[in-house]
């Protein structure tokens, strides 16, 4: 994605203006006209915060959840015993037939009970992801285990995600 503005939050659905909030994931080409949004869905409180580009355009947006994450109908994330983790979703650019927004792949933190946090993502030269956060007790993401830290006291993650 050259150009344009991408955004990123959690939205409640009308009418029930509940506090369980969905995350979301717009994008605006360079004019600021609507080109495609995503909500991925869960019947839990779950967040965007970060959003990042590659070098092909595709686009990874991030942030936390708990339970389960549908991402449309291809994917379907899962927390580990209702606590709060991390992921990360990969959007197609619109190219080779595809649909603009059309998720690639996702990925999700395994950790313990306590709340563990997405809280940046980056990508590399080499479309690597780099997904930043925090996180108490263990935390598994992508397969990469973590050093445990104390459930009251958070650790940082970074952690780099081959593509």
């Amino acid at each position: 994605k050259t150009g344009g503005v991408l955004f990123t939050g959690a939205a409640s659905t009308p009418p029930t203006m509940s506090q369980n909030g969905d995350p979301f994931l717009v994008s605006l080409s360079s004019t600021f006209v609507h080109e495609w949004t995503q909500i991925p869905g869960s019947l839990n409180a779950d967040s965007g915060r970060a959003v990042a580009v590659d070098s092909k355009g595709f686009v990874l947006g991030g942030g936390d959840f708990s339970g389960f994450l549908a991402l449309k109908t291809l994917f379907v994330l899962t927390s580990e015993g209702g606590s709060i983790d991390p992921y990360i979703a990969k959007y197609h650019p619109g190219s080779g037939g595809q649909l603009l927004g059309t998720p690639v792949w996702g990925t999700a933190g395994q950790g313990s009970s306590g709340s563990d946090e997405l809280t940046a993502i980056a990508t590399t030269p080499e479309r690597d992801v780099i997904a930043v956060g925090n996180y108490r007790g263990a935390l598994s993401v992508a397969g990469q285990a973590l050093p445990a830290s104390s459930v009251n006291d958070p650790s940082m993650f970074v952690v780099r995600l081959r593509q």
